[in-house]
């Protein structure tokens, strides 16, 4: 007994030995093929549907030998049929079709009476070939040489002239030598009227005039060219390119091209291009549209149950959703989600499109670097085809969808493409009403879809495009954060998937610590869904018969021994400090080692840091030089060459924020004392003093508490970011605002 998925085939049968191609555009279909491919090498059934809805109990094993998908989305597989199977029972999963099936053992052995039949069939197949001139002869070399009388009969009712009905017949019929007596019958019938009709012809001749013959040649020759003409009905395109919602002058053009196919033979690669291209255009939704849901209550308890925190940009959202609701008269804002992977900014985009019961597509720009990919390449190209934008309202098939533009701050600008220009068209409100794909030529609105953007780093966000945008970023998470998301989201979502009791496999506060804090190093907790669900996975397969806490100890034996420290130095050291960064992609906090030469050589800087920290450095020398009493520092030794090492490997890409944790490493190391590893700085310094205000500095804070940080010093002029924070921050986190150095001095140096 063996099992195989399944293909249900209306209207078409597949024998064995034959082989078809067959073209689909259907997604379930997509998906037998694909599963055949990749789990049943290969080999799938076709079955035979029967008039009670269900399938007939024999099928066709078939290989596939050829698979491709063709520019208009749709895709052709060239299959062989292999054998007859019988189907014992069929189970259906999700919408996909399984059989189990089995090979009836063959037909009695009757040697005698099988050559019998073998040699009435050939002798009436050449009969029949030779009497019907527009045969393809080939077919008698093909029978010449074969021998067994199952694959004569399967081969020759591949080869008449059969309707479906005969068809079914035949491949239902397991036994040979029945099967051998339809087709000889069907063969006694073909050449009796083959001989009829030629004998109708002599006679119709010999009565006719040399007149009466050439109007008999003349019919024929229209009957020819109508017969070539029927042919080429099957892509008539005039009443569909009638039927569009696009301008006359367009139309025409079509049309044009629709009226060139009849003077270009089918054989032509021409004549497939032209098929291919109207196609395409024929089959975008011009004219088909969503029809938009504005159930913003129920949008926003959507958002609420499946992702944890965020209030600000869930506030955000919903006063998006309220103005897309309102879109009639107020034009709807482009909104770009910024924020670390794993934050759940495709999510968001995804419940927005649910919300207003629209399609959603998701368009990854990420090192794009050729606008073709955008914008589609002209038809004089070989392979050309249309871009993504495109293609894929084309595959959604409507024309308002949710447009999600993914990792903008990656797209890729060079001498040679400018993507971003093309960019900038396609979010244009004033322009997308007419927006132009380089393969299809004509103007497609888009005006009416909604367009979500997303980026990790707002700063690699292009500067054209960033001013159209309305951006909302996506904080951090905390270790508490990721520890709630841990078990009131991620481990209910794994218990749906592997069809377990939440309750059945639960871990401990200390072991979602010690996962989040030395097995992950991430903004996001898209590395801890897979943690966690590499654990359950474990468990489960332990046949797990009881209840199952994971504790702190269980964690090396599931993932090995432990990834990450948290880089904290206990020992005191004069002239080091930390300074907290922003980084989108690891919980940075950079350490600075600040160390005094004798000698003139100038500054010394190492680590992987921006060039205005050089700018930082001397601003902080040039301030102390100049207050050098005041702060009790040695003037000579402010003379001599400093080494600043910024260790963790972090940039520093907006330079100007570090120059407070700068001068106090400074001052530390001049007058020999030693600052606390627990306390950070953030802040730039001008040559008064003054504090100034820096970005990000939300997340510098939470960078600052998920390192353990117990005190961090920011700009007074930040103050407001105190309201935003969750109070389990501000409790256990003491952040003092400093508007000069002064405060700061006599803080820790008095």
């Amino acid at each position: 007994m063996q099992e195989y998925i399944t293909l249900i085939l209306k209207d078409i049968i597949i024998f064995p030995n034959q082989e078809l191609k067959l073209e689909f555009n259907n997604l379930l279909s997509k998906e037998i093929i694909s599963q055949s491919i990749v789990k049943y090498n290969k080999e799938l059934l076709i079955a035979i549907p029967n008039n009670n809805n269900g399938i007939y109990d024999i099928g066709v094993l078939c290989t596939i030998s050829k698979f491709l998908i063709l520019p208009d989305g749709k895709f052709r597989i060239n299959i062989r049929g292999k054998k007859r199977l019988h189907i014992k029972s069929t189970k259906t999963v999700t919408d996909l079709t399984f059989a189990k099936t089995y090979e009836k053992k063959g037909d009695k052995q009757d040697i005698e009476k099988e050559r019998i039949y073998n040699k009435k069939i050939k002798s009436l197949l050449r009969e029949y070939v030779n009497l019907s001139n527009e045969k393809d002869a080939n077919i008698l070399k093909a029978i010449n040489d074969l021998i067994g009388l199952n694959k004569l009969t399967d081969i020759a009712a591949t080869f008449l002239d059969l309707d479906y009905e005969e068809k079914k017949k035949l491949i239902l019929e397991e036994n040979k030598f029945k099967r051998a007596n339809t087709i000889l019958l069907i063969l006694d019938k073909k050449i009796n009227y083959v001989n009829l009709d030629k004998e109708l012809d002599e006679k119709i001749k010999s009565s006719f005039s040399n007149d009466e013959k050439k109007l008999i040649i003349k019919r024929k020759i229209e009957l020819l060219k109508n017969e070539i003409d029927e042919q080429k009905d099957n892509h008539s395109f005039e009443d569909n390119i009638l039927s569009l919602n696009i301008d006359d002058s367009l139309k025409s053009e079509l049309l044009k091209e629709a009226n060139d196919l009849k003077n270009i033979s089918m054989s032509s690669p021409e004549y497939g291009m032209i098929i291919t291209h109207l196609e395409f255009i024929l089959s975008l939704p011009w004219n088909k549209r969503s029809d938009e849901v504005k159930n913003i209550k129920k949008a926003m308890e959507k958002l609420d149950n499946e992702h944890y925190g965020l209030a600000d940009v869930k506030e955000k959202v919903s006063d998006y959703l309220h103005l897309i609701a309102l879109k009639k008269s107020v034009k709807s804002p482009i909104i770009c989600l910024v924020g670390p992977p794993g934050t759940g900014k495709t999510s968001i985009a995804k419940k927005i499109a649910e919300a207003i019961n629209t399609k959603f597509i998701k368009i990854s720009v990420g090192g794009l670097n050729d606008s073709s990919e955008l914008i589609g390449h002209r038809r004089t190209y070989i392979g050309a085809r249309a871009g993504k934008i495109l293609t894929e309202i084309n595959r959604c098939g409507v024309k308002n969808p949710v447009i999600l533009i993914d990792e903008i701050d990656k797209i890729v600008t060079n001498y040679i493409s400018d993507p971003k220009s093309v960019l900038l068209d396609l979010l244009d409100v004033n322009q997308n009403s007419e927006f132009v794909d380089n393969y299809v030529g004509l103007p497609f609105d888009l005006s009416e879809c909604i367009f979500i953007l997303t980026a990790n780093d707002e700063e690699q966000i292009p500067y054209a495009l960033k001013d159209r945008l309305d951006i909302i970023k996506m904080d951090f998470f905390t270790i508490e954060d990721k520890i709630n998301i841990a078990s009131n989201y991620i481990l209910k979502e794994l218990s749906v998937k592997y069809d377990y009791s939440y309750r059945k496999i639960k871990f401990d506060h200390e072991a979602l610590l010690t996962l989040i804090k030395h097995y992950t190093e991430e903004k996001g907790v898209r590395h801890l869904s897979r943690l966690l669900e590499k654990i359950v996975k474990k468990v489960l397969i332990q046949n797990l018969k009881s209840s199952k806490t994971i504790r702190e100890k269980d964690l090396e034996k599931y993932l090995g021994p432990k990834r990450y420290y948290k880089n904290i130095r206990d020992i005191y050291t004069s002239g080091e400090v930390y300074i907290p960064g922003a980084s989108n992609t690891t919980e940075s906090l950079i350490n600075l080692q600040c160390k005094r030469l004798s000698s003139n050589e100038g500054l010394i800087i190492t680590g992987n840091v921006g060039n205005g920290i050089t700018e930082s450095i001397t601003s902080a020398l040039t301030f102390l030089k100049i207050n050098y009493r005041r702060y009790k520092v040695d003037h000579k030794k402010l003379s001599d060459t400093f080494h600043f090492h910024f260790s963790n490997q972090t940039k520093l890409k907006d330079g100007p924020s570090g120059g407070l944790g700068i001068l106090v490493s400074i001052v530390s190391l001049i007058i020999n004392k030693k600052i606390s590893t627990d306390i950070c700085f953030t802040g730039e310094i001008n040559l008064n003093g003054d504090i100034l205000k820096v970005g990000s500095i939300k997340q510098k804070i939470i960078n600052a508490y998920n390192s353990g940080m117990k005190t961090i010093y920011i700009p007074s002029e930040n103050s407001e970011v105190l309201s935003l924070l969750p109070e389990y921050i501000t409790s256990n986190l003491n952040v003092k605002t400093v508007s000069s150095f002064v405060e700061v001095y006599t803080d820790l140096f008095k």
